[in-house]
C-alpha cells in the first residue's frame, strides 16, 4: 500500500486505484516495522546523512548521567531537562537512548542519530555526550582502550543486571549484540523543538 501524509493523524493511503483516509494510530507501528510519523519526518523531511561504521566486536560501553556535572553544559541540561530513566536504566529523550559518539559523526548535543547493526537492528538514539578525540582513533570514532564506537547514558541504579555484570548494554536484548554498521544522523535535535 501506498501511502502520503496528510496531516499529523490521517495518511491518504492508495491501493491498486483505490484511495482513502487512515489514521496513522491504525496502521503506523514500530513494533510491526513499519517507521512512526516522528521517524517518516525524520526521513523525508529533516533528512539525514549516512556514515559508515568500521568493524568492531559489537561491545557498547556505558556510563552513569551523574558522572555529567558541568551545569552549563548542554550534556547536563540535556539530561536534567530533557532526560528520563528508561527502558533497561539507559536515559531516554524522546523515546530515543541517550549516547556518546565520537566527533566523527556529529558533535552537536541533542542531535538524532540511530546504530543501525549488522542484522538490521535500529537503535533510535540522541546525542547526550561527546568521546573526547583524545580517547578516540585518529578517525574519532572509537575509543581506543576498549573498542567500542557507542558509549551508552544510564542510571547505575536501575542498570540492567546483565549488562551491568558484563558491563556491556549489549547484554540488555540479544539484538543488540551486533556491530554497528552504519550511524545515521539526522539534520533535527532537541534543542531545535
Amino acid at each position: 500500500i501506498e501511502y502520503t501524509i496528510y496531516n499529523n493523524d490521517w495518511y491518504e493511503i492508495v491501493n491498486s486505484d483505490v484511495s482513502g483516509y487512515v489514521s496513522s494510530a491504525n496502521i503506523l507501528s514500530e513494533d510491526t516495522g513499519y517507521p512512526s510519523y516522528e521517524q517518516y519526518e525524520l526521513d523525508n523531511v529533516a533528512g539525514y546523512t549516512d556514515y559508515d561504521a568500521p568493524c568492531t566486536s559489537g561491545f557498547k560501553s556505558y556510563m552513569d548521567y551523574r558522572t555529567i556535572t558541568s551545569t552549563s553544559s548542554k550534556q547536563y541540561k540535556l539530561q536534567s531537562q530533557y532526560a528520563t530513566t528508561g527502558d533497561y536504566g539507559i536515559r531516554m529523550v524522546n523515546g530515543r537512548y541517550c549516547v556518546a559518539i565520537g566527533s566523527h559523526f556529529t558533535s552537536d548535543i541533542g542531535q538524532y542519530f540511530d546504530l543501525i547493526l549488522t542484522n538490521g537492528t535500529v537503535i533510535r538514539c540522541v546525542l547526550a555526550d561527546q568521546k573526547a578525540d583524545i580517547h578516540t582513533d585518529s578517525a574519532n570514532i572509537i575509543t581506543m582502550h576498549n573498542g567500542c564506537m557507542s558509549e551508552f547514558v544510564i542510571d547505575s541504579m536501575s542498570l540492567n543486571n546483565s549488562a551491568k555484570a558484563y558491563g556491556d548494554i549489549s547484554k540488555c536484548k540479544d539484538e543488540w549484540r551486533y556491530p554497528v554498521k552504519t550511524v545515521r544522523v539526522y539534520n533535527k535535535n532537541v534543542f531545535d523543538e
